[in-house]
């Protein structure tokens, strides 16, 4: 079952083209803090730390896999959007994310930017498009994002930068004077 997570913006989980709410805002932490890496584990003393801080419940283990166990809940079965894996959680197989996209379509756009400009503008242009809003807008101050976050933000910059310029040597001073 396809799924996509998005995080370039408010948490968005896309599962055979239907948005679902995952609710709680510690299951959206849930989902945020699996997203930061996607292909790796979470352990779930990673994840008591993101929730909970220092602050932590008398078994955080136990109220991990409650949420873990709630979240799952929430979607429809089978959909594998969080694995376990030995020692904590992880994104499943089959789960894209966002940023996976924007990076994706930034790199085959840079490739071409020499061949075809304009064809590398589309392109950038398309990976922009997926920014729907502050990257990892639902985590908040959490410190397991702020170092994506700011990763991506100077990424988004570089990408707008790139643009103008790409744009500026293609001549379409029009398109390039609004940004």
């Amino acid at each position: 079952m396809a799924v996509e997570v998005g995080v370039l913006g408010p948490l968005r989980i896309v599962i055979a083209a239907t948005r679902f709410d995952v609710g709680s805002r510690l299951r959206r932490l849930l989902v945020l803090r699996l997203a930061v890496e996607p292909r790796a584990v979470v352990t779930v003393d990673a994840l008591a730390e993101a929730w909970w801080g220092e602050a932590l419940p008398h078994d955080p283990v136990n109220a991990v896999r409650f949420h873990v166990w709630k979240l799952r809940s929430a979607l429809p079965g089978g959909c594998g959007l969080v694995a376990t894996a030995s020692g904590g959680y992880r994104l499943g197989d089959d789960v894209r994310t966002d940023v996976e996209r924007f990076e994706q379509t930034i790199a085959e756009s840079r490739c071409s930017s020499g061949v075809d400009p304009a064809r590398a503008v589309a392109g950038l242009d398309s990976a922009l498009s997926l920014i729907r809003g502050g990257v990892y807008e639902d985590a908040g101050e959490a410190e397991f994002a702020q170092s994506e976050i700011r990763r991506l933000t100077e990424m988004v910059v570089s990408v707008q930068e790139t643009r103008l310029d790409l744009l500026i040597g293609l001549g379409r001073y029009g398109e390039a004077i609004p940004e």
